[in-house]
């Protein structure tokens, strides 16, 4: 919704430029028009031909450039109302304060319909709008925009919903349905964008096959899930533990080295060793690698030491010392 609404903004202000562009044409080609209303129309342009040129500068200033931008707006809006004595001008004000709860939040566009109430008054303080059209104004611009704020509203509820829906749905995407531990495919991505050199723990299962066969795949499942969520229960936020296939995980340590490494491994493995899952007690082996920033390798690596550690089972191995 925040790149629709810089895409608005921009396409406002090249609109903006348009519509002025035909207004100075127009004025100077029937020589209707007054020096005040002239100034502000050349002011007008001139900023919005800036902005426009240089948005993605001022882009980080985006809310700033809005508001200026309506202020500009509302002043060409009741200028040209004062230099023409036209009501049909003011039916601008309509357009503008809609646009506003479109391209601002609703917090922030509140400004441009309470500058146009402010408007409506003070011309009429000097005597420039009858007081039956100004009353007509003031309640139609009330009315107008507590209808746009109503749907400013519903559009920023129906935002928020979407960001939570989108934020499950990553979740989803990243976690591994059984356990809660990463997927594979988010594993590689999160992989990248940790601290190297960190160290790098396989576990697998030891006989995981003769678990399920013995006790069915509920019991298997449940195993699996235990284990998870055992090991996330001993690591840190910064750490990264997936499940890579049926009964294998890898833990990545960030910024920690093969010492820090087996050192968790051999307390994950003493945890399981003394645990039971409905009734039934299970092992673990580990191989322990470091993480360069190839992690090809160092998987390949973490994999050799878990088959040295497979031949014994219920095993921490480390690749550096085989």
């Amino acid at each position: 919704m925040e790149e629709l609404r810089v895409s608005f903004s921009k396409m406002g202000l090249i609109l903006s430029l348009f519509v002025l562009f035909i207004l100075l044409l127009v004025k100077f080609l029937t020589n209707y028009y007054s020096v005040v209303e002239i100034f502000f129309l050349f002011f007008a342009f001139g900023t919005f031909f800036i902005e426009v040129v240089f948005f993605e500068k001022l882009k980080k200033y985006l809310l700033q450039m809005q508001i200026f931008s309506y202020v500009i707006l509302l002043l060409l809006i009741f200028v040209g109302y004062v230099s023409l004595k036209n009501i049909a001008i003011l039916l601008w004000l309509y357009p503008t304060i809609l646009s506003a709860f479109f391209i601002m939040s609703k917090s922030y566009a509140l400004i441009v319909p309470i500058l146009s109430l402010y408007g409506l008054v003070y011309i009429f303080y000097f005597h420039i709008i009858s007081f039956y059209d100004m009353v007509n104004l003031l309640i139609s611009v009330v009315i107008f925009s507590y209808f746009s704020f109503k749907l400013s509203s519903l559009i920023e509820e129906y935002e928020s919903k979407i960001k939570e829906q989108n934020a499950i749905l990553k979740k989803l995407a990243n976690k591994d349905d059984l356990t809660g531990a990463y997927n594979r495919r988010a594993f590689f991505e999160l992989v990248n964008k940790i601290k190297v050199p960190s160290a790098i723990v396989m576990f697998d299962l030891d006989y995981f096959k003769r678990i399920n066969d013995t006790y069915g795949h509920d019991v298997g499942d449940e195993v699996l899930k235990f284990f998870s969520s055992l090991v996330k229960s001993h690591i840190r936020e910064s750490d990264i533990f997936a499940r890579i296939g049926g009964e294998e995980f890898v833990l990545v340590l960030a910024g920690s080295d093969l010492e820090v490494g087996k050192k968790v491994a051999e307390k994950i493995r003493k945890l399981v060793e003394k645990s039971q899952i409905n009734g039934v007690k299970f092992t673990i082996s580990a191989g322990v690698s470091l993480y360069r920033g190839d992690i090809q390798k160092a998987l390949k690596e973490a994999d050799e030491a878990l088959y040295e550690a497979k031949k014994r089972r219920n095993e921490v191995r480390v690749y550096s010392l085989i």
